[in-house]
């Protein structure tokens, strides 16, 4: 997100620096001075084209990427395949979860379970897949990560998680699929 504020912070500074300098040249030699001010527009015009430049390549890679915006139905047949859970219409997209490179969708499963999917993009397309499941009576959050680059499925619990989406800086706790299944299953049935 493009914060004007520092931006403006600068430009200001630049101003004032400027401002004192003009004066002390016009102090120094007025003539002079009045010529120089000839170059203002030229100037000027520099600093609104750098503004415009940068908003509009900010806006352009905004816009552009990731390059490949297969939309999350079009992945289900690879979710199929690789026993993950599938989009439709029971999910829902979380937008202030979201960002350019993320999609964050959210299903309540049961009162006991709960499950987050997040969608990890990078330049070129989709990375990463990201299925949590909250067991509420435990407290247990469980990941399953699929990498679609290199198609494989990691299966772990967080260990300490502080913020939900914050779980790179948890630890993690390897399970292995038997047991990842075993504790979904339970949690469905209650």
């Amino acid at each position: 997100m493009f914060v004007a504020g520092p931006f403006i912070l600068h430009l200001s500074w630049l101003m004032i620096i400027y401002g004192y300098l003009y004066y002390s040249d016009y102090k120094y030699d007025k003539v002079r001075f009045l010529n120089g001010l000839k170059q203002w527009p030229i100037i000027l015009g520099w600093i609104g084209g750098l503004v415009f430049t940068t908003y509009w390549l900010f806006y352009a890679y905004q816009s552009v990427f990731p390059l490949n915006k297969e939309t999350n139905a079009q992945l289900n047949e690879i979710r199929s395949q690789n026993e993950l859970p599938e989009l439709d219409k029971s999910w829902n997209f979380d937008e202030t979860g979201s960002s350019q490179f993320w999609l964050r969708y959210v299903e309540q499963k049961s009162e006991k379970l709960e499950v987050e999917k997040v969608v990890e993009y990078g330049h070129w397309g989709v990375n990463k897949e990201y299925n949590y499941y909250l067991l509420t009576d435990s407290k247990r959050l469980l990941v399953q990560e699929f990498d679609y680059s290199e198609m494989v499925m990691h299966y772990y619990e967080l260990i300490s998680v502080k913020i939900r989406m914050n779980w790179r800086e948890s630890e993690r706790r390897p399970c292995s699929e038997e047991e990842f299944d075993q504790l979904i299953t339970a949690a469905r049935e209650k």
